[in-house]
């Protein structure tokens, strides 16, 4: 087996499941073994939030605050039973949770930078591992940004097969508590049902928002959790919530920020916003973005742009201004039980970012 694939298969091994801070420390220390035969050339950046570990490496002499380019990637993985981290290799696809999103497009970071800074040991690029990004990114990446990490451009090395993702969906996460009037249910002319307030809520929503039948690029929600505190049958609840994901374009967000004032001020509820996360939106003239499309010319010529639907650690990069886009390997089936990436889009990652990096810095 070759020596790359062989240190791939072990690092998918690992279960890094988001929640188990032991895996993903484990695999956090996987990559700084990785680097262990030059590492008198790099300095490893440490930095803990609310417990949780993350790495920003960089050559021995550049400060964090002051780099050119930051290769971004999570070590996390959604949930999954532990047979389904037993890789399975089927020609060059390699089968198992999370080598897709997103232990391939790390590895492919992690085979570029070792072989930049074997080369030169100066560049301003940093290497950023955050353990989080399935759930968050707020102690990882963003825990990183508040501590003072700077660069001129950014990659999350998400998967994209290869192409450009140059922008993604905003994320809008409410609570809606409806307040209505107790009574038994044979008798609804004496309440209110605060689940028929809900319903109100969601008409309203969709009446300005509706979902599209097929893939398109325009705001969504998704109606995910919906309770009462009965415990019966025969009363009219008095009171239910309803909690509510949506993915926003960049131009809906005051739209739906003026939509919930007007509902607020028509409807017995009470909204609350749990999460409320920037879209981003990365311009093709920029010219890293430009640098790139140079080099993918001449080796992926088939590359296209594209906008996500869901949302990456991009998005905390925008928040301070930094430009940013995703780029990572091809394969299939994010979070799903047949997730698979391909073994040859590594290598060729790889090659494209260490291109990229040299003609830019």
């Amino acid at each position: 087996m070759h020596r790359n694939l062989d240190q791939f298969i072990k690092f998918l091994q690992i279960p890094s499941i988001s929640l188990d801070t032991a895996a993903v420390n484990k695999a956090l220390d996987y990559i700084l073994d990785y680097f262990s035969d030059i590492k008198d050339k790099l300095n490893i950046h440490t930095f803990y939030c609310n417990n949780k570990r993350s790495l920003l490496i960089t050559p021995e002499a550049q400060r964090f605050n002051k780099l050119k380019i930051i290769l971004n990637g999570h070590a996390d993985v959604v949930d999954a039973p532990i047979e389904f981290f037993s890789p399975k290799i089927k020609g060059d696809k390699i089968y198992v949770r999370g080598d897709y999103d997103m232990k391939g497009g790390l590895f492919a970071g992690m085979i570029a930078f070792k072989k930049l800074i074997k080369a030169n040991n100066n560049l301003p690029i940093g290497l950023q591992v955050v353990p989080d990004e399935e759930i968050g990114g707020f102690d990882g990446t963003l825990c990183q940004l508040k501590k003072g990490v700077r660069s001129q451009f950014m990659v999350a090395l998400e998967p994209s097969n290869l192409n450009i993702t140059i922008a993604a969906k905003g994320v809008l996460w409410i609570e809606v508590l409806a307040h209505g009037k107790a009574a038994h249910s044979g008798y609804p002319w004496n309440g209110q049902n605060a689940i028929k307030i809900l319903v109100d809520f969601i008409n309203a929503l969709d009446k300005h928002f509706p979902n599209p039948t097929k893939k398109a690029w325009q705001t969504t929600y998704n109606l995910s959790q919906i309770s009462t505190p009965n415990k019966t049958m025969n009363k009219i609840p008095d009171k239910a919530i309803l909690k509510v994901d949506i993915r926003y374009v960049p131009s809906d967000k005051t739209k739906l920020e003026e939509l919930f004032m007007q509902i607020r001020d028509k409807m017995p509820i009470d909204l609350n916003y749990l999460m409320f996360e920037p879209a981003f939106h990365t311009s093709t003239q920029d010219k890293y973005i430009k640098a790139l499309v140079d080099v993918l010319k001449t080796n992926h010529p088939t590359f296209k742009y594209e906008k996500r639907h869901g949302s990456s650690d991009v998005r905390h990069f925008a928040k301070y201004e930094i430009p940013g886009i995703e780029f990572g390997p091809t394969g299939f089936g994010s979070h799903q039980a047949d997730e698979y990436v391909e073994w040859s889009s590594i290598l060729e990652l790889a090659k494209i970012l260490e291109e990229w990096i040299l003609k830019v810095v």
